[in-house]
Protein backbone atom coordinates (compact mmCIF):
# COMPACT_ATOMS: atom_id res chain seq x y z
CA UNK A 1 0.00 0.00 0.00
CA UNK A 2 1.42 3.18 -0.69
CA UNK A 3 1.55 5.98 2.11
CA UNK A 4 3.82 8.89 0.93
CA UNK A 5 1.43 11.82 -0.43
CA UNK A 6 3.76 12.22 -3.62
CA UNK A 7 2.93 8.57 -4.61
CA UNK A 8 -0.84 8.27 -3.80
CA UNK A 9 -0.92 11.39 -5.91
CA UNK A 10 1.09 11.09 -9.28
CA UNK A 11 -0.12 7.71 -9.09
CA UNK A 12 -3.71 9.21 -8.94
CA UNK A 13 -3.11 11.83 -11.60
CA UNK A 14 -1.51 8.98 -13.34
CA UNK A 15 -4.96 7.07 -13.72
CA UNK A 16 -7.10 9.88 -14.11
CA UNK A 17 -5.30 11.68 -17.01
CA UNK A 18 -7.25 9.98 -20.09
CA UNK A 19 -10.70 10.18 -18.61
CA UNK A 20 -12.54 13.47 -19.03
CA UNK A 21 -15.62 12.50 -16.59
CA UNK A 22 -13.70 13.01 -13.30
CA UNK A 23 -13.75 15.89 -11.80
CA UNK A 24 -10.27 16.81 -9.96
CA UNK A 25 -9.64 18.86 -6.74
CA UNK A 26 -6.60 17.42 -6.11
CA UNK A 27 -4.72 20.14 -7.56
CA UNK A 28 -2.49 22.59 -5.38
CA UNK A 29 -1.99 25.10 -8.59
CA UNK A 30 -3.70 27.06 -10.82
CA UNK A 31 -3.15 25.49 -14.19
CA UNK A 32 -0.27 25.74 -16.95
CA UNK A 33 -0.64 28.66 -18.97
CA UNK A 34 1.45 27.27 -22.15
CA UNK A 35 -0.73 30.07 -24.64
CA UNK A 36 0.87 33.44 -22.35
CA UNK A 37 4.09 31.26 -22.01
CA UNK A 38 3.99 30.61 -26.03
CA UNK A 39 3.49 34.50 -26.67
CA UNK A 40 5.75 35.61 -24.39
CA UNK A 41 8.80 33.49 -25.91
CA UNK A 42 7.77 34.38 -29.19
CA UNK A 43 7.72 37.63 -28.24
CA UNK A 44 12.08 38.00 -27.17
CA UNK A 45 14.07 38.81 -30.29
CA UNK A 46 16.52 35.96 -31.22
CA UNK A 47 19.04 38.68 -30.62
CA UNK A 48 17.97 38.42 -26.88
CA UNK A 49 17.42 34.29 -26.70
CA UNK A 50 21.08 33.94 -27.97
CA UNK A 51 22.75 36.06 -25.74
CA UNK A 52 21.10 34.55 -22.56
CA UNK A 53 21.52 31.49 -23.78
CA UNK A 54 25.32 32.14 -24.50
CA UNK A 55 25.92 33.36 -20.77
CA UNK A 56 27.27 30.41 -18.30
CA UNK A 57 24.91 29.35 -15.31
CA UNK A 58 27.29 27.16 -13.47
CA UNK A 59 26.00 29.01 -9.83
CA UNK A 60 22.43 29.11 -11.82
CA UNK A 61 21.57 31.27 -14.69
CA UNK A 62 22.87 35.37 -14.21
CA UNK A 63 19.71 36.81 -15.87
CA UNK A 64 17.40 34.70 -13.80
CA UNK A 65 19.80 35.45 -10.19
CA UNK A 66 18.68 39.35 -11.38
CA UNK A 67 15.61 38.40 -11.66
CA UNK A 68 14.57 36.65 -8.95
CA UNK A 69 16.42 39.39 -7.07
CA UNK A 70 15.05 42.04 -8.12
CA UNK A 71 11.22 40.57 -7.84
CA UNK A 72 12.11 40.23 -4.30
CA UNK A 73 14.02 43.36 -3.52
CA UNK A 74 17.28 41.29 -2.21
CA UNK A 75 20.88 41.34 -3.68
CA UNK A 76 21.77 38.75 -6.17
CA UNK A 77 24.21 37.60 -3.38
CA UNK A 78 21.43 36.60 -1.39
CA UNK A 79 19.47 34.61 -4.15
CA UNK A 80 20.26 30.66 -5.48
CA UNK A 81 18.18 28.91 -8.41
CA UNK A 82 16.69 25.19 -7.54
CA UNK A 83 14.99 23.00 -9.35
CA UNK A 84 11.83 24.04 -7.68
CA UNK A 85 10.70 24.66 -3.87
CA UNK A 86 10.72 21.02 -3.10
CA UNK A 87 14.58 20.56 -4.40
CA UNK A 88 15.24 24.06 -2.06
CA UNK A 89 13.54 22.41 0.72
CA UNK A 90 15.74 19.43 0.09
CA UNK A 91 18.98 21.46 -0.11
CA UNK A 92 18.78 23.56 2.76
CA UNK A 93 18.09 20.19 5.37
CA UNK A 94 20.86 18.65 4.02
CA UNK A 95 23.28 21.34 4.09
CA UNK A 96 22.27 22.47 7.78
CA UNK A 97 21.40 19.18 9.46
CA UNK A 98 23.08 15.99 9.77
CA UNK A 99 21.85 12.41 11.17
CA UNK A 100 20.80 12.72 15.05
CA UNK A 101 19.96 16.62 14.51
CA UNK A 102 16.36 17.75 15.38
CA UNK A 103 13.96 20.16 13.32
CA UNK A 104 10.17 22.02 14.51
CA UNK A 105 7.72 21.30 12.05
CA UNK A 106 4.07 22.84 11.79
CA UNK A 107 1.24 20.64 11.66
CA UNK A 108 -0.62 20.17 9.75
CA UNK A 109 1.97 20.35 7.38
CA UNK A 110 2.71 19.67 3.79
CA UNK A 111 4.39 16.23 3.57
CA UNK A 112 8.31 17.33 2.23
CA UNK A 113 8.71 19.58 5.57
CA UNK A 114 8.46 15.85 7.08
CA UNK A 115 9.85 13.58 4.56
CA UNK A 116 12.78 15.58 3.67
CA UNK A 117 14.38 15.63 6.91
CA UNK A 118 13.45 11.70 8.16
CA UNK A 119 15.09 10.85 5.06
CA UNK A 120 18.49 12.52 6.47
CA UNK A 121 18.58 11.01 9.52
CA UNK A 122 17.24 13.93 11.38
CA UNK A 123 14.63 13.44 14.07
CA UNK A 124 11.18 16.02 13.94
CA UNK A 125 9.16 17.31 16.20
CA UNK A 126 5.09 18.39 14.75
CA UNK A 127 4.01 21.40 16.49
CA UNK A 128 0.22 22.35 15.98
CA UNK A 129 -0.80 25.74 14.77
CA UNK A 130 -3.38 27.30 16.46
CA UNK A 131 -6.78 25.82 16.08
CA UNK A 132 -9.78 27.53 14.15
CA UNK A 133 -7.00 30.03 12.27
CA UNK A 134 -4.12 28.18 12.06
CA UNK A 135 -2.02 31.45 12.86
CA UNK A 136 1.26 30.20 14.12
CA UNK A 137 2.41 29.77 17.97
CA UNK A 138 5.53 31.46 18.67
CA UNK A 139 6.36 30.24 21.70
CA UNK A 140 5.15 26.88 21.44
CA UNK A 141 7.78 26.51 18.81
CA UNK A 142 10.13 27.81 21.04
CA UNK A 143 9.50 25.43 23.43
CA UNK A 144 10.02 22.71 21.20
CA UNK A 145 13.54 23.82 20.42
CA UNK A 146 16.58 21.72 21.91
CA UNK A 147 20.26 21.72 21.58
CA UNK A 148 19.92 19.72 18.78
CA UNK A 149 17.53 21.98 16.70
CA UNK A 150 18.89 23.16 13.37
CA UNK A 151 15.88 23.63 11.55
CA UNK A 152 11.96 25.30 11.97
CA UNK A 153 10.17 24.61 8.84
CA UNK A 154 6.26 26.75 8.16
CA UNK A 155 4.81 27.61 5.08
CA UNK A 156 2.96 30.90 4.05
CA UNK A 157 0.68 30.93 2.95
CA UNK A 158 -0.48 27.83 5.17
CA UNK A 159 -0.28 24.43 3.04
CA UNK A 160 -2.78 22.93 3.24
CA UNK A 161 -5.10 25.98 5.03
CA UNK A 162 -4.36 28.60 2.84
CA UNK A 163 -3.77 30.77 6.46
CA UNK A 164 -1.79 33.78 6.27
CA UNK A 165 1.58 34.70 8.50
CA UNK A 166 1.88 38.55 8.41
CA UNK A 167 5.76 40.34 8.48
CA UNK A 168 4.56 41.08 11.97
CA UNK A 169 4.10 37.23 12.91
CA UNK A 170 7.12 36.20 10.68
CA UNK A 171 9.17 39.30 13.21
CA UNK A 172 7.91 37.74 16.10
CA UNK A 173 8.69 33.95 14.86
CA UNK A 174 12.41 34.61 14.00
CA UNK A 175 13.21 36.80 17.66
CA UNK A 176 11.57 34.05 19.53
CA UNK A 177 13.31 31.15 18.01
CA UNK A 178 16.82 33.04 17.97
CA UNK A 179 15.83 34.10 22.11
CA UNK A 180 15.55 30.20 22.72
CA UNK A 181 18.33 29.05 20.27
CA UNK A 182 20.70 31.82 18.36
CA UNK A 183 21.81 28.64 16.08
CA UNK A 184 18.54 27.33 14.85
CA UNK A 185 17.30 29.25 10.99
CA UNK A 186 13.71 29.31 9.97
CA UNK A 187 12.87 28.04 6.54
CA UNK A 188 9.78 29.66 4.91
CA UNK A 189 7.88 27.96 2.09
CA UNK A 190 6.82 31.01 0.20
CA UNK A 191 5.80 29.49 -2.78
CA UNK A 192 2.16 30.26 -2.47
CA UNK A 193 2.62 33.95 -1.09
CA UNK A 194 1.90 35.39 -4.37
CA UNK A 195 -1.35 34.68 -3.87
CA UNK A 196 -2.11 37.75 -1.45
CA UNK A 197 -2.09 40.81 -3.67
CA UNK A 198 0.13 43.46 -3.94
CA UNK A 199 3.95 43.33 -3.44
CA UNK A 200 5.55 42.23 -0.14
CA UNK A 201 9.23 41.28 1.24
CA UNK A 202 10.39 37.24 1.07
CA UNK A 203 10.45 36.32 4.83
CA UNK A 204 14.70 36.02 4.72
CA UNK A 205 14.31 39.96 4.29
CA UNK A 206 12.89 40.40 7.68
CA UNK A 207 15.45 38.52 9.70
CA UNK A 208 19.09 37.40 9.09
CA UNK A 209 17.94 33.83 10.53
CA UNK A 210 15.31 33.05 7.56
CA UNK A 211 15.41 31.36 4.85
CA UNK A 212 12.97 31.04 1.98
CA UNK A 213 12.15 28.71 -0.48
CA UNK A 214 9.74 29.74 -3.41
CA UNK A 215 9.06 28.49 -7.45
CA UNK A 216 6.68 29.74 -10.39
CA UNK A 217 4.27 26.39 -9.16
CA UNK A 218 1.50 27.15 -7.18
CA UNK A 219 0.71 30.87 -8.35
CA UNK A 220 2.04 31.07 -11.76
CA UNK A 221 1.25 27.86 -13.47
CA UNK A 222 4.72 27.02 -14.48
CA UNK A 223 5.56 23.79 -12.74
CA UNK A 224 6.81 22.87 -16.39
CA UNK A 225 10.01 25.24 -15.86
CA UNK A 226 11.35 23.60 -12.78
CA UNK A 227 12.01 27.65 -11.38
CA UNK A 228 12.56 27.25 -7.73
CA UNK A 229 14.99 29.70 -5.80
CA UNK A 230 16.40 29.85 -1.99
CA UNK A 231 17.15 33.27 -0.16
CA UNK A 232 19.28 33.45 2.28
CA UNK A 233 22.33 35.09 3.82
CA UNK A 234 25.43 34.99 1.24
CA UNK A 235 27.18 32.71 3.47
CA UNK A 236 24.57 30.00 3.69
CA UNK A 237 23.67 30.41 0.17
CA UNK A 238 27.48 29.48 -0.61
CA UNK A 239 26.94 26.46 1.90
CA UNK A 240 23.79 25.66 -0.42
CA UNK A 241 25.90 25.87 -3.83
CA UNK A 242 28.48 23.65 -2.40
CA UNK A 243 25.80 21.00 -1.68
CA UNK A 244 24.17 21.47 -5.37
CA UNK A 245 27.34 21.15 -7.20
CA UNK A 246 27.29 17.86 -5.63
CA UNK A 247 24.03 16.48 -5.67
CA UNK A 248 22.80 17.83 -9.97
CA UNK A 249 26.17 19.79 -11.11
CA UNK A 250 23.71 23.01 -12.69
CA UNK A 251 20.41 23.08 -13.99
CA UNK A 252 19.19 23.68 -17.19
CA UNK A 253 20.20 26.77 -19.49
CA UNK A 254 17.32 26.46 -21.52
CA UNK A 255 14.56 26.43 -18.51
CA UNK A 256 16.22 28.97 -16.45
CA UNK A 257 16.71 31.26 -19.54
CA UNK A 258 13.05 31.01 -20.64
CA UNK A 259 11.96 31.30 -16.56
CA UNK A 260 14.39 34.66 -16.96
CA UNK A 261 11.84 36.04 -20.02
CA UNK A 262 8.98 34.99 -17.84
CA UNK A 263 10.18 37.19 -14.93
CA UNK A 264 10.63 39.98 -17.07
CA UNK A 265 6.39 39.54 -17.70
CA UNK A 266 5.37 37.95 -14.53
CA UNK A 267 2.46 40.48 -13.46
CA UNK A 268 0.65 39.27 -16.41
CA UNK A 269 0.94 35.82 -15.15
CA UNK A 270 -0.27 36.90 -11.36
CA UNK A 271 -2.57 39.24 -12.69
CA UNK A 272 -4.22 35.85 -14.75
CA UNK A 273 -3.61 33.48 -11.27
CA UNK A 274 -5.51 36.02 -8.79
CA UNK A 275 -8.06 36.52 -11.39
CA UNK A 276 -9.10 33.01 -11.82
CA UNK A 277 -8.78 31.65 -8.29
CA UNK A 278 -11.31 34.50 -6.74
CA UNK A 279 -13.43 34.04 -9.28
CA UNK A 280 -13.73 29.81 -8.10
CA UNK A 281 -13.46 31.53 -4.36
CA UNK A 282 -16.79 32.86 -5.25
CA UNK A 283 -18.05 29.69 -6.36
CA UNK A 284 -16.43 28.22 -3.32
CA UNK A 285 -18.56 30.34 -1.33
CA UNK A 286 -21.76 29.44 -3.33
CA UNK A 287 -21.71 25.73 -3.31
CA UNK A 288 -20.15 25.13 0.17
CA UNK A 289 -21.49 28.11 2.46
CA UNK A 290 -24.37 26.22 3.22
CA UNK A 291 -22.90 23.24 3.97
CA UNK A 292 -20.57 25.08 6.32
CA UNK A 293 -23.63 27.15 7.71
CA UNK A 294 -24.85 23.83 8.43
CA UNK A 295 -21.89 22.03 10.05
CA UNK A 296 -21.41 19.53 7.32
CA UNK A 297 -17.89 21.34 6.96
CA UNK A 298 -16.20 23.11 10.18
CA UNK A 299 -13.80 25.21 8.67
CA UNK A 300 -14.24 29.08 7.15
CA UNK A 301 -13.11 29.48 3.60
CA UNK A 302 -9.50 30.97 3.49
CA UNK A 303 -9.00 34.43 2.15
CA UNK A 304 -6.25 33.72 -0.02
CA UNK A 305 -4.69 30.95 -2.07
CA UNK A 306 -6.60 28.03 -3.89
CA UNK A 307 -6.76 25.57 -1.47
CA UNK A 308 -9.28 24.84 1.19
CA UNK A 309 -8.55 22.71 4.21
CA UNK A 310 -12.17 21.10 6.16
CA UNK A 311 -13.24 18.57 8.80
CA UNK A 312 -15.96 16.66 8.00
CA UNK A 313 -18.45 16.96 10.65
CA UNK A 314 -19.15 13.77 12.13
CA UNK A 315 -16.04 12.28 10.15
CA UNK A 316 -13.10 11.14 12.34
CA UNK A 317 -11.47 9.49 9.63
CA UNK A 318 -11.76 11.03 5.88
CA UNK A 319 -10.17 7.85 4.41
CA UNK A 320 -13.68 6.12 3.66
CA UNK A 321 -15.02 9.89 2.48
CA UNK A 322 -12.64 9.95 0.10
CA UNK A 323 -13.12 6.80 -1.58
CA UNK A 324 -16.78 7.17 -1.80
CA UNK A 325 -16.38 10.20 -3.49
CA UNK A 326 -14.10 9.16 -5.99
CA UNK A 327 -16.35 5.89 -6.17
CA UNK A 328 -19.63 7.21 -6.49
CA UNK A 329 -19.07 11.09 -7.62
CA UNK A 330 -15.93 11.04 -9.41
CA UNK A 331 -14.75 13.53 -7.57
CA UNK A 332 -11.25 13.74 -6.16
CA UNK A 333 -9.87 15.58 -3.35
CA UNK A 334 -7.14 14.91 -0.77
CA UNK A 335 -7.44 12.95 2.89
CA UNK A 336 -5.99 14.72 5.79
CA UNK A 337 -3.84 12.07 6.89
CA UNK A 338 -1.09 13.05 4.19
CA UNK A 339 -0.95 16.67 6.15
CA UNK A 340 -0.96 14.92 9.67
CA UNK A 341 -4.97 15.56 10.26
CA UNK A 342 -7.32 12.93 9.46
CA UNK A 343 -10.18 14.10 9.73
CA UNK A 344 -10.07 16.73 7.20
CA UNK A 345 -9.70 16.79 3.34
CA UNK A 346 -7.84 19.45 1.04
CA UNK A 347 -9.92 20.90 -1.82
CA UNK A 348 -7.87 22.08 -4.78
CA UNK A 349 -9.57 24.95 -6.53
CA UNK A 350 -7.27 26.63 -8.57
CA UNK A 351 -8.67 24.69 -12.12
CA UNK A 352 -10.39 25.78 -14.95
CA UNK A 353 -14.10 27.61 -13.55
CA UNK A 354 -16.11 25.38 -15.04
CA UNK A 355 -14.60 22.53 -14.30
CA UNK A 356 -14.15 23.52 -10.60
CA UNK A 357 -17.91 24.47 -10.23
CA UNK A 358 -19.14 21.17 -11.50
CA UNK A 359 -16.65 19.28 -8.91
CA UNK A 360 -17.33 21.28 -5.88
CA UNK A 361 -21.85 20.63 -6.93
CA UNK A 362 -20.53 16.92 -6.84
CA UNK A 363 -18.55 16.89 -3.48
CA UNK A 364 -20.59 19.03 -1.70
CA UNK A 365 -23.89 16.19 -2.80
CA UNK A 366 -21.35 13.02 -2.15
CA UNK A 367 -20.88 14.67 1.30
CA UNK A 368 -23.93 15.09 2.64
CA UNK A 369 -25.20 11.62 0.81
CA UNK A 370 -22.49 10.13 3.05
CA UNK A 371 -22.83 12.14 5.79
CA UNK A 372 -26.47 11.10 5.78
CA UNK A 373 -27.92 14.69 4.75
CA UNK A 374 -30.85 14.81 2.21
CA UNK A 375 -29.93 14.37 -1.51
CA UNK A 376 -31.98 17.07 -3.63
CA UNK A 377 -33.65 15.70 -6.55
Amino acid sequence: MVVDYLSWYKNIYTELYPFEDCWNLLSSSIPENLDLLSRHVEAVRDSDIRDRMALSNEWGHPVLIQRIAARNQVESNHVMPAIGASNGIYLVCAALCRPGDHTVVESPAYEALLAVPRLLGVDVTSVPRRPADYGIDAERIADAIGSRTRLVMVTNLHNPSGSMLSESDLQALGETVRKRNENVRILVDEIYRDFIPGDHRPAAALDDAVITVSSLTKVYGLGLLRCGWIIAEPALIEQFRRLQSSVYGCGSRILEVVSSVVFDRLTEYRKNALSGVEYNRKTLHRLLQPLITGGLLTDPIPRYGCVYFTHIGGVEQTDTLVDFLAREYRVHVVPGRFFGDAGAVRIGFGGRGTHVAEALTRFAEGVQVFTGGRRDS
